[in-house]
């Protein structure tokens, strides 16, 4: 990628892939971007675009961007173009719509809590997005329900907002979407479902005409819904996202019988 600066170092147009382009009424063929060298593309204030990072990826993370900045030295010299992107975690646990009396003064990314200490109050969450009367929430601990009071927290969690910012929640919460956890439980059902159903046919025979099912298979299936639950108790028991990565539900399946 190459971006093209205006006179005040500013970008002009950005170049996803080699075109033909006219400048000052000169045609300059795609080749250019290929042929010549940085200081010639240079002399047409052309930049190659620097990535200073990659994307996180994104079944984990929102990703945003790239944008891109024009890079100088302490003489005001332009030394490069970079591009960025943004990455967020995505939430976690679920998030809900909690209708409040006013969402005035919270904002995205803050914490809330029921007390004034975010550490030891019984319930909290992460503010994702909120709009006129509604607060889109990651409930990380509690059960918030209607009449509660939604306290808000600075966005490291080490204190109430300055000036104090607080609402009474103003009727049921309803689920506005879900977490990272939720999803990945839905994995591991999937993958439990998959390694039940070639032999559920033994289940049905024995329902029917009351043919035993071989140890060796109920056996298999026994392990199959333990390795389950112990996976979903692993998925649950995260605390971040980073953990959750770490989780390998592939892993540790008894082998099918013979």
């Amino acid at each position: 990628m190459w971006a093209r600066l205006n006179d005040n170092d500013t970008i002009a147009q950005l170049y996803m892939r080699p075109v033909g382009i006219t400048l000052d009424g000169v045609q300059y063929p795609a080749s250019i971007f290929s042929l010549w060298s940085s200081a010639e593309l240079k002399a047409l204030k052309i930049w190659s675009i620097t990535m200073a990072n990659q994307p996180s990826d994104s079944t984990h993370h929102n990703v945003s961007g790239p944008t891109y900045a024009v890079t100088k030295d302490a003489d005001d010299n332009v030394t490069g173009v970079t591009g960025t992107y943004t990455s967020t975690e995505k939430p976690l646990k679920d998030v809900y719509t909690i209708p409040v009396a006013s969402s005035d003064g919270f904002s995205d990314g803050d914490k809330i809590a029921s007390s004034a200490n975010h550490s030891s109050a019984g319930k909290t969450g992460n503010i994702i997005s909120k709009e006129a009367g509604k607060l889109h929430v990651e409930v990380t601990k509690g059960n918030w329900a209607s009449g509660n009071t939604v306290r808000g927290i600075k966005p490291d969690g080490t204190g109430a907002l300055s000036p104090a910012v607080s609402t009474t929640i103003s009727g049921d919460l309803s689920l506005h979407s879900r977490g990272l956890q939720w999803t990945k439980i839905q994995e591991v059902k999937d993958i439990q479902g998959s390694k039940l159903q070639p032999y559920d046919w033994y289940v049905v025979r024995k329902a029917d005409d009351g043919t035993a099912i071989p140890s060796a298979v109920q056996t298999y299936r026994d392990g199959v819904r333990t390795k389950a639950t112990a996976h979903e108790t692993a998925v649950s028991a995260t605390t971040t996202v980073t953990e959750l990565i770490t989780v390998n539900i592939g892993d540790g399946w008894p082998t099918e019988p013979s």
